[in-house]
């Protein structure tokens, strides 16, 4: 007897069969959440380069997805209706400095929803609401607020001039907490751009400032983005003994989540040093500890990679795999865009020509959320997969379109790194 059973559909489809626009974004996201590889598709070889749009959802778990969206939207409209009626209550008390910090409150609402237009002007609302104010809290904030929207989106300057403003006014205030904020967000948009002894400047003076507010966790997180630093300048010693103490510190507060993202850390310099089992046993650390679903992705991403290192392509793509699945539920999209990444570099190192769908998927997200960085990321890496196949021209239109973004973004250290690729393949095989 045949089955009555609805068919399972793929999510390319559905998503097709919706309009486009912010009002079903929701929609969009819950339908990936939802998602699954097709159970009959499992083993086939396909599957090795399957990307997010080939996988379906049953006719309960479209429904479920409906409703998920649905129960989201109503949640952030909750969630907005109490920001606006504490906003409407400070205005009646009087108090400007509320009214300011409660408008920041609505844009980071709209931000965690990915409303970036609407966050935006709400935090532009509150800079201008708290210009004059004698607590100058609510305009530090909110200048910090649109800096860091600016830099998640790529505007890397704006975000600058931003953090470089807050700082200023906090350092004439005498304010040592928001000086470390700001001159953290400065270290942060100087990572982006690679320009590390600035990095490692900007989260110097915030560790010291840090250190005067009394502040341990600030000084602990900051140790932990020295070390960062200090990996990317080649100084994994340095980069060693700044893990250490930031693992000190966490382990003194007992906290688990940012011992989580210390341990990580600590396994990147570990693959740098060439110490793949230590490594591999702080990924694994990181894992236990790990209290955000964010953190678990970022590690299957490293471990994804560590296991290319080593030659053990089946557990580089389970762990990829580990992550992408990780990244759908939660709709971590830069993290996604980092998987597939690493998927398609695992292709390349397979030999494998299908590949090619993890970076026209990784750049067809990451157009869709205007990730600049993430863009030249992706076109660095498809440019070097196709040079692996001996497509000279299509390697060079990528590593082109790389270093238009990074020079955008004034990204000195990417950009040499994409030059030495273009001066290579100007001089042939």
């Amino acid at each position: 007897m045949p089955s009555t059973r609805p068919p399972r559909v793929e999510v390319h489809a559905l998503l097709q069969t919706f309009p486009e626009g912010e009002i079903f974004q929701l929609l969009r996201d819950q339908v990936l959440a939802h998602s699954s590889v097709d159970p009959g598709k499992q083993w086939a070889s396909s599957s090795s380069y399957l990307t997010f749009d080939k996988r379906t959802l049953t006719h309960g778990a479209m429904l479920e997805a409906v409703e998920a969206a649905f129960a989201a939207d109503r949640a952030m409209q909750d969630a907005l209706r109490k920001g606006c009626r504490d906003v409407v209550e400070a205005l009646a008390g009087g108090d400007g400095s509320a009214s300011a910090r409660r408008i920041v409150e609505l844009g980071e609402i709209l931000e965690r929803h990915e409303r970036p237009d609407h966050a935006a002007a709400c935090y532009d609302k509150a800079l201008a609401l708290s210009r004059g104010l004698s607590d100058s809290g609510p305009h530090l904030l909110a200048l910090r607020r649109i800096a860091r929207l600016s830099q998640a989106y790529g505007e890397l300057d704006r975000a600058c001039t931003h953090y470089e403003t807050a700082y200023g006014l906090a350092r004439d205030s005498r304010d040592a907490a928001e000086c470390s904020a700001s001159a953290t967000g400065l270290g942060n948009v100087k990572v982006d751009q690679g320009k590390w002894e600035e990095a490692e400047q900007h989260y110097t003076a915030a560790r010291l400032h840090a250190e005067e507010a009394g502040d341990d966790f600030q000084m602990g997180q900051l140790w932990n983005n020295l070390s960062v630093v200090r990996r990317r300048m080649g100084d994994l010693e340095g980069a060693t003994d700044f893990s250490s103490r930031a693992i000190r510190i966490f382990e003194a507060l007992g906290d688990a989540g940012e011992l989580a993202r210390c341990h990580n850390n600590l396994g990147l310099i570990q693959v740098e040093q060439r110490e793949f089992a230590r490594a591999l046993h702080s990924y694994e650390k990181a894992v236990s500890l790990a209290t955000r679903p964010y953190v678990v992705a970022a590690v299957r991403g490293n471990l994804c990679e560590l296991y290319q290192r080593e030659g053990q392509y089946l557990l580089a793509e389970e762990q990829g795999r580990l992550g992408e699945e990780i990244a759908l539920r939660h709709g971590f999209v830069l993290i996604l865009i980092h998987i597939y990444r690493l998927l398609g570099t695992l292709s390349r190192l397979r030999e494998d020509p299908n590949g090619v769908t993890f970076f026209e998927k990784a750049l067809e997200v990451s157009h869709r959320h205007n990730y600049l960085h993430a863009q030249a990321e992706v076109h660095f890496d498809y440019g070097l997969f196709r040079s692996g196949f001996g497509d000279a021209d299509e390697a060079n239109g990528h590593f082109e379109k790389a270093r238009s973004i990074y020079r955008q973004l004034d990204a000195r250290t990417d950009l040499q790194r994409v030059e030495e690729r273009l001066a290579a393949l100007s001089c042939g095989p």
